[in-house]
């Protein structure tokens, strides 16, 4: 993102098209990288949590908070 910001603020550089096309590729791949990873990062977090004691933080109510 910012190097879109950049390149608003900056006027007729040299390989801008290329530069573009190197953000809009990094930004793709990150997307594609994060859902393809997430639905085993979330079975091995749960294995993890399953062999924690029964008074583990992770098993404590959580309070929420009131929005302003």
């Amino acid at each position: 993102m910012l190097g879109l910001v950049y390149l608003e603020q900056e006027a007729a550089l040299p390989g801008e098209k290329l530069i573009m096309l190197a953000i809009i590729v990094t930004v793709l791949l990150s997307i594609f990288a994060h859902g393809v990873s997430s639905s085993p990062g979330i079975k091995l977090y749960a294995r993890q949590i399953e062999g924690l004691p029964d008074d583990a933080p992770e098993y404590h109510e959580v309070v929420e908070l009131p929005t302003r």
